[in-house]
This record gives C-alpha cells, structure tokens and sequence, in this order.
C-alpha cells in the first residue's frame, strides 16, 4: 500500500535488498552495507533500516536486489537497479536516501 503525506511522491511500503557503498574510494575505512532492506522507496529515494546508519550528507552507491516471476514462465528472474545518492536523513531504526536523477537497471544472470 502506498503512503501519501507531506511528501509530493508516491512512497511504497517495500522490503527490498540493498547493498549500500560509500562513494569516496580514497577513503581508506570505505565500507560496502550488506543485507541491509528498504522499508519503504519511491522514485526519489529509499528508507534503509539499519542500527548503524552512515553519516548525514555521504554520498553513497546503492544496489537494489529485486526478484520476480513473469507470467511465462515459473523460473525466478532478478534485475539490479544501481543508482547514486546521499544521505538525508537519519532516525531511530534507520537512514533516508535521496537517490540521484542518474540510474541503471540490468538483469541478473
């Protein structure tokens, strides 16, 4: 179900793997999140649950794992949505990305 509020896009109620990146290579402490899953996403951004959530303002690179069936057939097909963004926000049980304009969805092999 959707949520509607005090924000102007349609914001989803999804549980969705993601891999989370710091963007600054040089950073010798960088850290790739693993396991981490939204608890909501909508065109503009996700809410990540975490209870350790990166520092407000860091740009990160995010990889959404989605998995589905298509009415073809009954074998399981993923896709990757890699996009960009930074950190927003930040609250008790979690981090709010705002993601870049920039995307890229591919299939999983």
């Amino acid at each position: 179900m959707a949520e509607l509020g005090k924000r102007d896009m349609e914001r989803f109620n999804l549980s969705v793997p993601a891999v989370i990146t710091l963007m600054d290579a040089k950073d010798p402490n960088q850290k790739t999140l693993t396991e981490l899953r939204t608890k909501n996403i909508c065109a503009g951004g996700a809410f990540v649950i975490t209870t350790d959530p990166l520092k407000l303002g860091m740009q990160v690179d995010i990889d959404l794992r989605l998995a589905f069936f298509t009415g073809d057939t009954e074998r399981e097909r993923r896709s990757n949505i890699h996009v960009s963004g930074s950190i927003i926000r930040i609250e008790p049980g979690g981090m709010a990305i705002k993601f870049n304009e920039k995307y890229q969805i591919s299939p999983v092999l």
